[in-house]
Order: C-alpha cells, then sequence, then structure tokens
C-alpha cells in the first residue's frame, strides 16, 4: 500500500471471474464455510492490490499485451491473474477451488 493506505494496484474481474465468485459465495453459504470464503477472497484481493508481483509465480509474458501472468495456490484457491507493465493494474481471470476445498466438493 501507498503511504496514505490505498492500494497500489487497481483489480479488474473479467465477467465469467465476478460470476464465479458469486456462485462461489452461494455454495459457501449452503456448505457453510461463507465466513472462511469471504476472509480468504479479502486477503487474494489484499496481496493483489499491494504487491501481485510477488504474491504469485509467474507463468507467461504476453507482449501484446503488455502484462505478465501469474498464479497462486491460496488456501485451496487457484487464483491466475495478470499484471500489466506500464499501468498499476492487475486483471484477475480465475478465482477456481482445488484440491479438498468444501466448495469444490459441493460442485455437481
Amino acid at each position: 500500500m501507498s503511504a496514505g493506505g490505498t492500494p497500489e494496484y487497481r483489480l479488474n474481474y473479467n465477467g465469467w471471474v465476478k460470476e464465479e465468485i458469486k456462485k462461489l459465495y452461494s455454495l459457501a453459504v449452503v456448505v457453510g464455510v461463507r465466513d472462511r470464503f469471504v476472509q480468504s477472497l479479502q486477503r487474494i484481493e489484499s496481496a493483489l492490490q499491494s504487491e501481485p508481483e510477488t504474491w504469485g509465480d509467474p507463468i507467461d509474458w504476453l507482449p501484446g499485451m503488455r502484462m505478465t501472468r501469474y498464479r497462486r495456490v491460496y488456501d485451496q484457491f487457484l487464483v491466475r491473474y495478470g499484471v500489466h507493465r506500464d499501468v498499476p493494474e492487475v486483471w484477475v481471470t480465475l478465482i477456481a477451488p482445488i484440491l479438498k476445498n468444501p466448495l469444490r466438493l459441493g460442485e455437481g
């Protein structure tokens, strides 16, 4: 964060990611892990706003978009995102439950 307490990077979500987060939230309520889900999402967003280039592992460079793609597994969620080289913006392209995450077990 900057000295004024505002995040250094602006977060952007692709439309399908926003929809997936809404579905995961609804499922978290049903499964009984709403608070954990909200806390995990808040921590993910905080890291992406303050330290996206060191929080995840770089997986790809998109020269035409001037963006580096990253991924990170955090609290049984796979997070994929891109960080623009010239503008302090992060594009979140995936937040998905993995492993034994109760939200993954709730699928199907």
